[in-house]
């Protein structure tokens, strides 16, 4: 009933990515969570986190360019997280472009699964989405500098939420909001991948796709704030105390 969550990523080199959105969205209250990596690398990320389940994808050290694989390891998931550690290589936007046509419920891209992305296959899309870039993914991805107001253009062409990362971060659907409990603080390498698992979660325990970016967007920062009066705030302590804001 808390919904459950399959995050595809971690290619070699980043592995450490797709575990932290694996654990954030167990640590904010998805009941299931499983981590689609790289064959080659399954044992690493089985090891890296005895709560997360892995499952195998072919016999590398990234996903290939299959989509099969992968939207077979999610048939009984509620929620895939595309992007945490994908890395870039050749195949990557034949993955990326093959799961956004054939899987049918919500989907949260975040990291290199937005720079294998393209504007034609976010438009294509008919199914929940959001997508999660920092500006200058934005910029790749759409070829704009990034502001609230290209935010909310992209959201109304594609019908995705886009949360837009920054200060403040702006999440664009049917409406626009500004989320401004985040700070600088937020700028650690890795508090990206948090926010994925967070909202991916948020989605799983049945919010629909703006409130859950939104709500986990403002949560995000507001424990990275907490945190930030403490101690300096990493990826991993973030990690560690979000479930008090769950």
């Amino acid at each position: 009933s808390s919904g459950s969550v399959l995050v595809a990523g971690g290619s070699a080199g980043l592995t450490r990515a797709a575990a932290l959105a694996a654990r954030s969205a167990l640590e904010f209250g998805a009941g299931a969570v499983r981590l689609a990596c790289p064959g080659g690398l399954q044992p690493i990320h089985a090891a890296m986190d005895p709560g997360v389940m892995t499952t195998p994808i072919g016999a590398g050290d990234d996903l290939g360019s299959d989509p099969a694989p992968v939207l077979a390891a999610a048939e009984r998931f509620d929620v895939l997280a595309l992007g945490p550690g994908l890395g870039r290589y050749d195949g990557a936007a034949a993955l990326v472009a093959g799961i956004a046509a054939r899987w049918d419920r919500p989907l949260v891209v975040d990291a290199d699964g937005l720079n294998a992305l393209s504007p034609a296959v976010l438009e294509a899309r008919s199914a929940l989405t959001v997508i999660t870039p920092h500006h200058g993914e934005f910029g790749r991805l759409t070829g704009e500098d990034p502001g609230w107001e290209q935010a909310a253009a992209l959201a109304s062409r594609t019908g995705a939420v886009v949360v837009l990362k920054g200060g403040p971060t702006f999440v664009a659907g049917e409406h626009l909001w500004a989320v401004t409990s985040g700070g600088p603080e937020l700028a650690s390498v890795g508090t990206g991948d948090v926010l994925t698992g967070m909202i991916a979660a948020l989605i799983a325990r049945g919010l629909d796709p703006e409130t859950a970016a939104r709500s986990a967007a403002h949560r995000h920062g507001r424990a990275a704030a907490a945190l930030d009066r403490e101690t300096t705030v990493t990826a991993t302590g973030l990690m560690g105390v979000i479930g008090e804001w769950a």
